[in-house]
């Protein structure tokens, strides 16, 4: 999917002469964004990483060796709108204050059964919609400053992107929304492994962010990644609400009293219902 990705970039209507391409990865990837330079005719560099290395250690391993202002990752299935650069551009030069920008995209379904297809209006920026999930969407551009200023991704996140922008609003950044769908990806099924990875994934994102959630939301996940049975992963992709998880205390609550009532009612009718003999 690479050389689309690379085509629809090459086809952008303006700022093209601004661009700098950075294809990071082992080095399968990177001999293929070799060949297929010469084929859409446009300048990539590319950064070698280990085999092993996760998508976080990846991305930040491209920022160090970037020159530009902006950073936007992209992975090889994402089509950019041929406005894309031009009004991302406009939109730092407009708002010098905005550090990140966003915009709405498409959603492109593979099937009748995974959703329609069409535009994801992603709205202005809201933080407790960002408590919540993960609620840029895809098509983000980064201060090159603030990337460095936070030092990158946690290249042990589960969610990369999610604890970014939660670290960001923590550090009372600026987000700017683009009301125009820049960007389309598409629609794809959610592997077993990130379902089975979901819930960790968030319980590590509000630890690792204790001051940005409320006490039940912390509480939650601590107790999820202790293993506790009433801490549930919950909805996927979406962190439990402290309402959420006052429901699932007074569930476990409701839960160990019945459990203890019939444990009682259990032994009572057990002493009652003893034959007595005699050797």
């Amino acid at each position: 999917m690479l050389p689309r990705l690379l085509q629809s970039i090459a086809l952008q209507r303006a700022g093209v002469e601004a661009l700098e391409i950075l294809v990071a990865g082992p080095s399968r990837v990177i001999a293929d964004a070799r060949m297929w330079q010469a084929v859409v005719n446009c300048p990539v560099r590319t950064v070698a990483t280990d085999e092993e290395a996760t998508t976080p250690a990846i991305r930040n391993a491209a920022a160090k060796q970037a020159e530009g202002d902006l950073l936007h990752f992209v992975t090889p299935e994402f089509r950019l709108d041929r406005g894309f650069l031009g009004e991302m551009l406009d939109a730092a030069k407009d708002v010098p204050e905005a550090d990140i920008i966003y915009s709405d995209y498409v959603r492109m379904s593979a099937s009748s059964g995974r959703g329609a297809s069409g535009v994801v209006r992603v709205g202005a920026f809201d933080e407790d919609r960002l408590r919540e999930r993960e609620a840029l969407g895809p098509s983000v551009c980064i201060r090159a400053a603030l990337f460095q200023e936070l030092g990158g991704y946690r290249e042990d996140a589960v969610y990369p992107d999610w604890d970014f922008r939660i670290r960001a609003a923590q550090a009372g950044k600026a987000f700017l929304h683009t009301a125009y769908p820049l960007l389309s990806v598409p629609q794809r099924k959610v592997t077993f492994r990130e379902r089975a990875l979901d819930g960790r994934g968030k319980a590590m994102l509000v630890i690792a962010n204790p001051g940005y959630f409320h006490g039940h939301t912390l509480r939650w996940a601590l107790s999820h990644l202790r293993g506790e049975k009433w801490a549930e992963a919950g909805q996927f992709m979406v962190i439990p609400s402290p309402m959420d998880v006052t429901r699932m205390l007074h569930s476990q609550a409701m839960h160990e009293i019945d459990g203890g009532s019939s444990a009682a009612e259990a032994v009572r009718q057990f002493k009652n219902n003893v034959v007595s003999f005699s050797a």
